[in-house]
């Protein structure tokens, strides 16, 4: 399946499961109280540091594996589900137990014990079905990734608010994580179902091979260190809020993820068919063919990503204003900042080929410490002080010092990635600060409607030209040029 087709599945799926999320969000943050719209994230921000874990290191090592010759797919396939899906499910039964025996997770998100046992449930079902809709990235299977997604994420939705809204108020948040948990173990059988249909036997014992499962482990191992630091990073704002502010904290937190998420979906559609693609490229062997195709998606992100902080910093405050009750309001300032570290974490996923190329998991690690130590304290001394603001400044500086040493590397360190970077920095980081620092009528303070307009037009003409330096359709083409007929295993590209 193409790259285009892939992406615009992908978008699709997005657009439908993130859109009903969204567009019933006015919904639920009236259905719930902040407490309990807040709870939910809180809660899955403690899971979010453990399940990293969970597949014990093969959502690393598989793409390594998968994109080294000498290891059969099929071998690499299977080998890498079985201990995925063990590991899940031996990690599961001991964050049940630890956290049904004793109370500390019920007091941090101040849920009763029944509401976190429906949590709970319903991660279970969820361990092994992200493992599954992981393999349908890399086997190219983009249809049947959209059919599971959107089952799992409309399903629930659909369901869970009539059913939130028929019970007392007490009782909102156990209707809306119990109709979760039943609508996932439906998602999870469905996923099976297409995996069968695919001819996709991940759990087919013939091609285990303990040798490759041994490799797998100890190289998937070594990078779950970095990978818990990395995922800490993503969640600490969560779990710093909620031990500063509290679960109301965390309601604002998760609306503004929720809003900003909405215009974050390209980064979502570009990772799922980019992951794959990047490593079916360096899988050649070949600079001539991956480091143009590198570069061509830098070129792509720098049009589709950089106008979103700008649009949302002009934008989003009457969206919010006229969307969701008053207590919300002070989503809106947050929203352009957080845009703005989704779309320099974007950029990693080129900058991050370097490691792929080298053929080494040494960096994961120190790079993803230091982002870690960089945005906890950020958090730590901003949260106090500014409340949810702390975090977001927090999560936007560690995302740009992860983007910036994985450039470091590529470029002084491995040399083996040469790409155009230095504009491409200094404009994320034009963005930015304007999307931290600016708010509208800072120019003129009588007319901010104004004020809005004009600059809209000076991003859409900036756009038009940054369109025709770029080209990026002729890009795209190039882009998808098949790389399976020349020797070197791919087509040398000059852009």
């Amino acid at each position: 399946m193409s790259f285009t087709r892939n992406i615009a599945i992908y978008a699709a799926a997005d657009v439908l499961g993130a859109g009903i999320g969204l567009i019933t969000s006015p919904i639920s943050t009236r259905l719930l109280t902040q407490e309990q719209y807040g709870a939910l994230p809180l809660l899955s921000a403690v899971w979010g540091v453990v399940a990293l874990v969970q597949y014990v290191g093969m959502d690393w090592a598989f793409p390594f594996f998968r994109s080294q010759k000498q290891h059969d797919s099929a071998k690499v396939l299977v080998s890498a589900s079985i201990l995925a899906s063990v590991g899940g499910l031996l990690l599961w039964g001991l964050f049940f137990a630890a956290n049904m025996l004793t109370p500390w997770l019920r007091d941090y998100a101040e849920v009763s014990a029944l509401e976190l046992g429906l949590f709970l449930l319903g991660i279970l079902p969820g361990t092994l079905l992200n493992w599954y809709l992981y393999i349908l990235r890399y086997e190219n299977q983009a249809m049947a990734f959209a059919r599971i997604s959107l089952l799992g994420r409309t399903l629930s939705t659909v369901l869970a608010l009539p059913a939130m809204a028929l019970v007392p108020q007490d009782w909102r948040l156990i209707a809306g994580l119990g109709i979760g948990s039943f609508v996932s173990l439906i998602a999870l059988a469905w996923a099976l179902r297409e995996l069968r249909i695919l001819n996709l036997p991940i759990y087919d014992k013939t091609a285990w091979s303990s040798d490759l499962a041994k490799k797998m482990l100890r190289y998937g191992l070594l990078l779950v260190p970095g990978g818990m630091v990395y995922s800490i990073t993503t969640v600490v704002d969560r779990l710093l809020v909620g031990w500063f502010v509290g679960p109301q904290g965390n309601a604002i937190l998760a609306l503004t993820a929720a809003v900003g998420g909405a215009a974050l979906l390209l980064k979502l559609w570009f990772a799922r068919a980019w992951d794959p693609k990047m490593v079916e490229w360096v899988r050649s062997g070949d600079p001539r063919i991956y480091l143009p195709r590198l570069q061509i998606g830098i070129k792509i992100l720098l049009l589709g990503m950089l106008p979103l902080p700008l649009l949302a910093m002009l934008w989003i405050e009457p969206i919010i204003h006229w969307l969701y009750p008053a207590q919300y309001a002070p989503v809106a300032p947050l929203i352009p900042a957080l845009i703005s570290s989704g779309v320099i974490s974007t950029f990693s996923l080129v900058a991050v080929a370097t490691v792929l190329i080298a053929n080494t998991a040494r960096w994961h690690l120190p790079i993803y410490g230091i982002a870690l130590l960089l945005n906890t304290a950020v958090a730590t001394l901003v949260i106090p002080a500014h409340g949810v603001f702390g975090a977001i400044i927090g999560t936007l500086l560690g995302e740009a010092f992860i983007l910036v040493a994985w450039v470091f590397v590529g470029t002084r360190v491995y040399g083996n990635l040469h790409l155009r970077w230095r504009n491409c920095l200094m404009l994320l980081g034009g963005v930015a600060l304007l999307s931290c620092a600016y708010s509208p009528g800072i120019l003129f303070p009588g007319a901010p409607t104004e004020e809005r307009l004009g600059l809209s037009v000076v991003v859409v003409l900036a756009w038009a030209i940054g369109w025709k330096i770029f080209q990026p359709i002729r890009a795209w083409k190039l882009l998808k040029v098949d790389t399976s007929h020349s020797p070197t295993g791919g087509v040398t590209l000059k852009v």
